[in-house]
């Protein structure tokens, strides 16, 4: 034994006394890579006296290999530094081979005789395989995406070789609902020493499929050695019968884009082929349209767009021939077969004739006999040139005979000559229009043509300068004689040309004269059917007031305060009441300066808002969609108060349907205006451009699906006042989602909620608009409830909540949001299980439970970029028809559509721009309420850096229900989410909302609210209004549970006293209420004077908070 200091001895005998490992200081399991350099992951911090480092657990009758103390490091003298220890105590492991995999035990002492901790570490040794994805041996380039051919009597294997741990593999059947296990597959595994190889075999004919069949190789791994867990491999078993398939013929020019189509909505793969002539294949590219699109290619030239279509962005001449496609929606099998033919124009594009000029008029004399020639130059594919008559009338006036062709070849393209003899049969003064045309057949439709004029020079005696032998016809000869005719020519023109301008103004003069004969003789029928003061714009614009007005009125009546009881529609204003609106009126010392405006109609007042640009803001459920639906029925019913009455149009677009339309005319065309819409997408730009006043209203700026288009679109260009600046703009966004490009001149205005007197208006307005009464009731429930505060301030929940109430009859209480929102999702299932037939009731039963698949949707569209909505084809592959079917007749989940371009060119819009459905969550909530089930599952049992690596995606202060709903779903999940949340900034507050939701009352935590209580509480301008509302609940359960404070700060916060003088209401659009358990309140402002009625109301709200001792 090497390490026989007196002072470890000591030490190692205390050792057995150990009675409780300390886990958390190492991570339990670590995977280390054969041949590295690796130190085990360990933070013991600074504070400690030694560290001693055993490769097994055995510490009693084993001696460390390595120890530090006191900043000195210590080694065993019969070991092999192998190994070596940090400053800090951890493991070095030197050239990582398979002996090092066994379980370390780190002993560490805090100070000299002192108990010793114990920390395991289970190191596993791991060889990365030569291939990162498990590989299918009949795939080419050793791709994880591959096509093939096979028969009955083939095989197909699956390995990975020389990895460690062992991984084991496994064929599946993928289909567009779920992967089905193959029985029929033989496994085996070699053992290399240090690592292993797996393989698994698949009989052909155990497959179950009239054409193709969709297989995935899945690798099963204890530790990521793969980087892509699965590899996959599209089978065509047999052959397809193509002689009974019919031929599409395309012509694409070279160096031009090809499109050939393929596929439906409901395709989920399919296989582009390159034929030979014989039908064997030589080329192929395989996509799927599962949870990812995907495709693999065994030719870089071949590309499979998102509808299935393959591209090839500049076709050459290799790219014609035969191309196949073969695709299913996993029940039909269907095939496709396009011949393709690339050419190539001619140059110069027309044929040329000896002796013509190319680029004017050629007039060529003739005998009654003789020869004539023209060619075509640089052209694909080869064509036959024929001359011909132009006008049928002559074809008995000239014949044509011993037609000569000559063909010769240019690398890819072809020169192709005619030289024919002719006999002249018309009169002596004939003159005959000829064509030479590249002849078009059947199968290419290619037309190039020149026309020239033949005369007969029919008189002896004519001087042969003049006369043109077609036999002996050179440049020189055509051009001298077609001098003599150009000036003739020309003289007959420019008379021709002063003949037609005497003609025309003429005619101006008696046009004019005629019109005031009209204007004056007007008949009365005539007036009847056109009035004379409209015009052809004022029509359009007339059509497209009506057409918006119309599209509006379902938009404006069909509002739905429980979604699962969609029956019950409302018109918005009979719902619609003012929550707390507020306008930023300045910015100082980097912070919004806020004013509280009286009325939405506000918003539009010249003498507060300077700017064209609003910009509204406001957390999830606040109301921002319906303010903007609000506005639209102001407009619609012209409500004499709005000042929306004095505008010529409004538009309402949401972000989120837009998909990757860039032109707003465009999307008013598609989404604001019926299908047969007479209307183009050319007038109503002239409409917008030329109108007096337009409002566009663009909501969710959050929702946008693709920021990259966005940017590229009109409405980036609006935002940024770089294009149609004359329009009034309102955007609504999320809290900290504010757009780019954005003009500096923009207009901050953000909703804060609903306040006592918005409550009382809304339940009055909603249910019992003529008893002054009736609302106490509901008002009373809500307020009992705990959670009240949560309930009460976010418009969308506290709609829900007392719609529930008078719906049911039943007051309900709650002691955490997630209670609440459990009993929400119930609500939609038990409406659905009332009003549907057994069958259903049994699917949705099931569902209400077991949703995992949802959950994990839920989760990826909310860590990184937040996705909102989800391709109906994709989802459907994540969660199944069934469950998908069932939670969009539950409620849970709204299908949708936006509008894309289709690849292909067609002169009609709605063949270019179609319409795709997608699914989104009822609300943001929603999903957060499923997002947190998955985390819930994800982190209880991972270690503490793989839960802060989980929880880094989701910020807490834009997302804190899902913090919220994952503590009160699962107490282990609450443990590891209020860690994090103490180890960063200003989590402590969320941390304590985390702390109610996981015990379900303020009595259980009141040993840490009163810790908190001890100190001062700050509520700061510099604080988030999450944060200044987390910390104004922590105020309200310290009140409720009488639990004294020692003092509340309020630094550059302080707005006003409300009217009643018993709340405080911050700068933030918060309030506190009146604070009985406080003994200290303080003020801290710097450069503000308080007026004596500011100063007078805070001395009346002080009275009232019976604890407070001092006011400063």
């Amino acid at each position: 034994m090497g390490l026989k200091l007196l002072d470890v001895l000591l030490l190692t005998a205390a050792v057995p006394y150990i009675l409780v490992a300390n886990p958390d200081e190492c991570e339990r399991t670590q995977y280390i890579e054969v041949g590295s350099n690796y130190t085990l992951r360990c933070s013991f911090g600074v504070d400690f006296y030694s560290v001693l480092w055993y490769d097994s657990v055995d510490y009693i009758t084993t001696t460390p290999i390595v120890m530090l103390q006191e900043d000195k490091i210590i080694y065993d003298d019969g070991s092999s530094r192998d190994y070596d220890i940090t400053i800090n105590g951890s493991l070095k492991i030197h050239n990582v081979s398979i002996i090092h995999e066994s379980t370390f035990l780190a002993i560490t002492f805090e100070r000299k005789g002192s108990e010793p901790s114990l920390h395991y570490v289970a190191v596993i040794v791991t060889v990365t395989p030569d291939k990162d994805f498990p590989l299918i041996d009949v795939c080419r380039n050793n791709k994880s995406l591959c096509f093939t051919e096979v028969t009955d009597d083939d095989v197909i294997t699956c390995s990975v070789e020389k990895a460690r741990p062992n991984i084991t593999l496994q064929w599946s059947v993928r289909s567009d609902i779920s992967d089905m296990y193959i029985e029929s597959q033989t496994r085996r595994t070699l053992n290399h020493n240090a690592s292993f190889s797996s393989y698994t075999t698949l009989d052909v004919s155990s497959l179950k499929s009239k054409l193709l069949s969709f297989l995935v190789c899945k690798a099963f791994q204890s530790y990521e050695v793969l980087v892509k867990n699965e590899s996959a491999i599209l089978v065509q078993q047999g052959s397809v019968d193509y002689e009974l398939i019919q031929q599409t013929q395309v012509l694409v020019e070279r160096n031009s884009k090809l499109t050939l189509q393929c596929g439906n909505d409901d395709t989920i793969y399919l296989v582009w082929k390159k034929l030979s002539e014989e039908y064997i294949t030589h080329d192929y590219v395989v996509a799927t349209f599962f949870d990812e699109n995907s495709q693999s290619s065994s030719s870089e030239n071949l590309e499979v767009k998102e509808n299935g279509a393959l591209e090839i962005n500049q076709a050459q001449i290799q790219d014609g021939g035969l191309y196949s496609c073969t695709f299913t929606d996993g029940t039909i099998n269907d095939n496709l077969l396009y011949n393709v033919q690339v050419y190539v124009n001619p140059e110069p594009p027309y044929p040329v004739v000896d002796g013509c000029s190319e680029d004017r008029y050629c007039l060529i004399g003739i005998h009654r006999e003789g020869r004539l020639s023209c060619s075509l130059h640089g052209v694909r594919p080869v064509v036959d040139i024929q001359l011909r008559t132009f006008f049928s009338s002559d074809k008995n006036k000239i014949s044509f005979f011993d037609e000569k062709l000559k063909i010769t070849t240019e690398k890819e393209t072809f020169d192709v000559y005619l030289t024919a003899q002719y006999n002249f049969h018309g009169s002596s003064n004939g003159r005959l229009t000829i064509e030479c045309i590249a002849y078009p057949d059947e199968d290419t439709p290619l037309d190039w043509s020149k026309l020239f004029d033949l005369i007969l020079i029919s008189d002896p005696a004519m001087s042969t300068e003049n006369v043109i032998h077609t036999n002996q016809l050179t440049s020189a000869t055509i051009v001298k004689d077609q001098s003599t005719l150009f000036v003739m020519m020309v003289v007959l023109g420019s008379a021709l040309v002063l003949m037609l301008l005497l003609i025309a103004i003429i005619y101006q003069v008696m046009k004019n004269k005629n019109k005031k004969q009209i204007k004056t003789n007007f008949t009365g029928e005539m007036e009847s059917m056109i009035p004379n003061h409209i015009t052809d714009f004022t029509a359009k614009k007339g059509l497209f007031l009506q057409e918006l007005r119309i599209h509006y009125e379902k938009l404006c009546q069909t509002i739905c305060p429980i979604p699962f009881i969609n029956e019950k529609m409302f018109s918005v204003d009979d719902l619609y009441v003012e929550g707390g609106i507020e306008i930023s009126m300045s910015v100082k010392h980097g912070h919004h300066v806020w004013k509280r405006l009286d009325s939405h109609h506000d918003i539009f007042n010249p003498e507060l808002v300077k700017s064209k640009i609003r910009i509204i803001i406001g957390d999830p459920g606040y109301g921002k969609s319906t303010l903007g639906i609000q506005m639209v029925y102001d407009w619609c019913k012209g409500v004499k108060i709005s000042p929306l009455s004095n505008i010529e149009f409004v538009i309402f677009i949401r972000f989120r349907q837009l998909g990757k339309i860039k032109s707003l005319f465009e999307a008013i065309k598609l989404f604001l205006l019926p299908i047969d819409s007479q209307l183009t997408v050319t007038d109503v730009e002239t409409i917008i451009r030329k109108s007096t006043s337009t409002l566009l209203i663009l909501d969710g700026y959050d929702e946008i699906v693709d920021i990259s288009e966005y940017l590229k679109s009109d409405f980036c260009h609006i935002l940024a006042r770089t294009k149609l600046q004359q329009l009034h703009v309102v955007v609504t966004t999320r809290t900290h989602c504010y757009p780019k490009k954005i003009a500096p001149s923009n207009i901050l205005i953000r909703l804060s909620g609903f306040d006592h007197e918005a409550r009382t208006r809304y339940t009055k307005k909603a249910f019992v608009a003529s008893d002054e009464n009736a609302t106490h009731p509901l008002l009373e429930s809500v307020q009992k409830n705990p959670i009240h505060g949560d309930i009460c301030e976010i418009p969308f929940l506290f709609v829900m909540y007392v719609h529930i109430i008078q719906e049911t009859g039943t007051e309900m209480m709650f002691d955490t949001v997630t209670s609440f929102f459990r009993y929400i999702i119930k609500c939609f299932h038990s409406h659905h299980i009332n009003k549907y037939n057994d069958d259903l009731n049994a699917i949705a039963t099931v569902f209400e439970k077991n949703h995992a698949e949802l959950d994990e949707v839920a989760f990826s569209g909310l860590a990184g970029d937040e996705n909102v909505s989800w391709n109906r084809g994709e989802l459907l592959s994540k969660i199944g028809k069934d469950f998908y079917e069932c939670y969009v007749l539950i409620g849970i989940l709204v299908v949708e559509e936006i509008l894309f371009y289709v690849d292909k060119y067609s002169a009609l819009s709605s063949d270019i721009i179609q319409r795709k459905p997608v699914v989104r969550f009822f609300h943001k909530l929603i999903g957060e309420w499923y997002a947190a089930h998955y985390l819930a599952t994800q982190i209880k049992s991972k270690s503490s850096s793989a839960v802060r690596e989980i929880l880094k995606q989701l910020d807490p202060f834009n997302l804190q229900y899902v913090y919220r709903f994952t503590c009160g779903i699962d107490s282990d999940a609450a443990d590891r989410i209020i860690q994090y949340l103490k180890t960063i900034k200003d989590g402590e507050k969320l941390a304590i909302l985390c702390l109610l939701e996981m015990s379900g009352t303020v009595d259980n935590i009141k040993a840490t609210i009163k810790e908190m209580c001890d100190e001062i509480i700050y509520i700061s301008l510099d604080h988030s209004r999450f944060l200044q509302r987390s910390t104004v609940q922590l105020i309200e359960m310290a009140s409720r549970v009488q639990i004294p404070m020692r003092c509340i700060n309020l630094e550059k916060c302080f707005h006003l006293v409300d009217s009643s003088k018993s709340r405080i209401t911050l700068s933030s659009g918060l309030q506190l209420p009146s604070l009985s358990m406080v003994k200290q309140l303080k003020f801290t402002e710097i450069g503000r004077e308080m007026t004596y009625d500011e100063f007078n109301d805070l001395l009346q709200y002080s009275v009232i908070c019976e604890g407070l001792e001092q006011l400063t």
